[in-house]
């Protein structure tokens, strides 16, 4: 008895000075997964209490650690797993029109749009083990029912998180998620979350925001459909930061446009110094092989079931 309170304590006194580290609560404390590499084999959600080295396990993470270094390492890993797409990856996930993606990042979950089909939506992420509980905001890109129509049937199983839109998307539309959720209309470089800001509105046919997330290796910017124009889309996410493009990922929407534009937009990736491309939906398949030509080991295929992991080394 004497021991186990002098034990108890230990801790105490450790919490108290600072020294306790606990890992994330939403990531492992250790993972497999080979950066950027797409991988197929369900990660199914960990509550906080099962998660090793967390205030409840038997071994507390304290600072200095080895363990403690190994929680850091995993606070910063960004990973994006592809919820939602029409081109395919993983065979066990169904294929369908739309684009959806969830971002765990700094022990945050973001579902970024919601695809076309909610049943399909929710049956992806219980094959890749995502739990709609676990999920902590939803950011819609714009309002096109292939990056919105799952919404509702996501918000219907999840814990109703506050869903980050643009005014553009009118009052009936807006109202509409009321009923459910709280709605956050965004500004241009309003935070979200750790590391994660939104564009806000880039004018257009119709008017989107790209997700933001500021990582050791410089931005990675989601978009849904670039309408707007994806160079527009990456200029203002330089603007609102000044940090250097390691990543664009998600639709470019190029599906019609011809080699000359196409060669036009990757000049224009160069002069803002995108390291690494990762194009899929509505980009279009002529637009994909001439990016894919371009960029070669820094072209990332994706599809539905596709996780891309970046570390902070």
């Amino acid at each position: 008895m004497i021991k186990t309170l002098g034990r108890m304590l230990s801790i105490l006194l450790l919490s108290l000075t600072g020294c306790i580290n606990p890992a994330p609560a939403s990531l492992p404390a250790t993972t497999s997964q080979t950066i950027y590499g797409s991988a197929h084999t369900p990660t199914p959600f960990q509550p906080a209490e099962a998660i090793p080295g967390s205030m409840t396990g038997e071994s507390p993470v304290v600072a200095g650690t080895a363990e403690a270094v190994q929680a850091k390492k995993v606070e910063d890993l960004l990973k994006i797993r592809i919820v939602y797409n029409n081109i395919a990856d993983d065979p066990r996930l169904v294929t369908d029109w739309g684009f959806g993606a969830t971002i765990e990042y700094h022990d945050q979950i973001i579902l970024f749009d919601t695809g076309t089909d909610g049943r399909i939506l929710l049956q992806n992420m219980a094959v890749m083990g995502i739990d709609p509980a676990s999920v902590q905001a939803v950011v819609l890109s714009h309002i096109h029912n292939d990056h919105t129509g799952g919404l509702s049937d996501f918000l219907a199983v999840s814990s109703q998180p506050p869903v980050y839109l643009l005014s553009a998307f009118g009052a009936n539309f807006i109202n509409e998620v009321r009923r459910s959720t709280a709605v956050i209309e965004t500004t241009p470089g309003q935070v979200i979350g750790d590391g994660i800001l939104t564009t806000g509105a880039v004018s257009g046919n119709p008017s989107e925001q790209a997700l933001i997330l500021r990582t050791p290796r410089g931005m990675v910017i989601v978009t849904g459909c670039a309408h707007p124009g994806i160079v527009q889309m990456v200029g203002r996410a330089v603007t609102l930061t000044g940090d250097p493009v390691h990543l664009v990922l998600g639709g470019f929407h190029l599906g019609s446009a011809g080699p000359d534009r196409i060669t036009m937009i990757l000049n224009e990736f160069r002069r803002l110094g995108v390291e690494k491309v990762a194009p899929s939906h509505c980009t279009g398949e002529e637009a994909i092989r001439l990016f894919a030509d371009a960029y070669g080991e820094d072209f990332l295929p994706t599809g539905v079931g596709s996780i891309i992991t970046i570390g902070a080394e």
